[in-house]
């Protein structure tokens, strides 16, 4: 039971599923392609290679660089010398005002968006009334 909770069995299912699925609509087309299968999904295969390898990389480097962090005394919590719970507490607070600093910057751009569209709209070319 302990090997199909291990991160391989579950990478080796998922990758067993997808081709038992791509097999199965291979076999039954859901649609009629004019253009040949295989061309059609190269580039998600080629995509999808590019993920993977993109995920592996930035995964062993984040480790290492955490790792490398912790060893040479690295960062701001290494500065002061605080509680474990009062670093948790520290760290979601950050985690928390940057993440809800990008929803807000998301939100802006938006917003901003909507008033140029809104400008470009106006056949005499002023903005803002001047």
């Amino acid at each position: 039971m302990q090997f199909w909770l291990s991160e391989p069995a579950r990478l080796l299912v998922l990758v067993a599923l997808c081709g038992f699925l791509w097999s199965l609509e291979s076999i039954v087309p859901l649609y009629q392609y004019q253009n040949s299968r295989l061309r059609h999904a190269l580039p998600n295969l080629a995509l999808t290679l590019i993920l993977i390898l993109m995920n592996l990389a930035l995964s062993f480097s984040s480790a290492y660089l955490a790792a490398f962090t912790v060893r040479n005394g690295i960062g701001l919590f290494f500065l002061f010398n605080l509680s474990p719970w009062m670093k948790v507490a520290l760290g979601v607070v950050a985690l928390d005002l940057s993440a809800s600093t990008a929803c807000i910057i998301q939100k802006m751009r938006l917003m901003l968006r909507l008033l140029f569209a809104s400008t470009r709209a106006n056949p005499s070319g002023e903005y803002f009334g001047s």
